[in-house]
């Protein structure tokens, strides 16, 4: 709730300036959205509500030592940063992200504002990669976790069929992040099976990735608003896609909650934008479009909370829908 609180004012302050219906829109949208479910129910999933807090915070207080030029602003802005680090790895997009949004949003911006709030920034990183490193390396050297297939599916598959799989997936993300119809809390071995380049899933899951790759690069060169929720989308996606980064898991809908929040507002952004094309340039529509997609969002977040009541409701609804999932399957037994 306080995460979409801030939300909802970082949203009208910043990227809607000042309009209230969209940024009240995005915030219902984010706050229904049936993925999320995971996210709240799943004690784990604390460090994915933490890290987009603190993300928020971090860029609310970074855009306001821009317009205000307050050292308070910059000291809040470099520890928000950190603790956002601390809760999980997204916050390293901000290195990237706030620059981006500079350059479009704030391009009068100072250069020795540009060197303070980028050197803050970068000395918060270098401390907490210092810990984050030597911790980790501290974890590989005692893990065999990469010859497990429980914690590595792909390791049955071929290279061609891990690259054709991990573009796949970007279909699989788009379609639960538009129209959760099916959720699961597994997508591990079995659950999607290898895919391979004859595949026409395969080929689209790579079209949709280009296709953000392209509009947010457009976005950037064009200077749009749209900016923000394109790039936002496309590098928290590239963290949890397994293209650059192997995560040691196929997908997960806990995955996608920060980027679900770019979508949000690219959703409520392309049917304003559709509107204007129809000459209905008020935001005032906006509630009768979005309508039928929240409440489908709010029925299917209802009916899916119950099955996080426990472990065992859990695992049994969902290797009904999902009997090919190992993980499922062995809990199910195991219970």
């Amino acid at each position: 709730i306080l995460s979409v609180c801030l939300l909802f004012a970082f949203l009208q302050r910043f990227v809607f300036k000042e309009q209230v219906l969209p940024s009240f829109a995005v915030c219902l949208l984010f706050l229904t959205h049936p993925l999320h479910t995971e996210v709240v129910a799943n004690v784990k999933s604390r460090d994915e509500i933490l890290s987009l807090l603190f993300i928020l915070l971090t860029m609310h207080m970074a855009f306001q030592f821009i317009q205000k030029q307050k050292l308070s602003a910059l000291i809040w802005c470099g520890a928000c940063f950190f603790l956002a680090l601390l809760s999980k790895e997204y916050a390293v997009i901000l290195l990237a992200l706030i620059p981006i949004c500079i350059y479009v949003y704030f391009p009068r911006m100072d250069r020795s504002n540009w060197v303070k709030l980028l050197g803050v920034l970068g000395a918060f990183f270098l401390v907490y990669y210092g810990l984050r490193s030597g911790v980790v390396q501290s974890l590989d050297e005692n893990s065999g976790a990469g010859n497990e297939l429980l914690d590595n599916p792909f390791l049955l598959a071929t290279e061609s069929q891990t690259m054709a799989t991990h573009l796949f997936i970007h279909l699989k993300y788009f379609l639960l992040l538009l129209f959760p119809f099916v959720m699961n809390s597994d997508y591990g071995y079995q659950v999607i099976p290898y895919q391979s380049f004859s595949d026409a899933g395969t080929w689209i899951g790579g079209f949709l990735l280009l296709a953000l790759l392209v509009a947010a690069l457009w976005a950037l060169r064009k200077k749009s608003w749209f900016t923000f929720p394109l790039w936002f989308a496309l590098l928290t996606l590239l963290l949890v896609d397994n293209v650059f980064f192997n995560i040691g898991t196929t997908m997960g809908e806990r995955l996608v909650y920060h980027t679900s929040l770019g979508t949000s507002i690219l959703l409520v952004a392309g049917l304003h934008e559709g509107m204007k094309r129809l000459q209905l340039s008020s935001w005032a529509g906006l509630p009768i479009l979005l309508l039928p997609l929240l409440i489908y969002y709010g029925y299917a977040t209802l009916h899916r909370n119950p099955d996080w009541k426990n472990n065992f409701t859990l695992t049994m609804a969902d290797v009904q829908t999902h009997p090919t999932s190992a993980t499922l399957n062995g809990n199910a037994f195991s219970l």
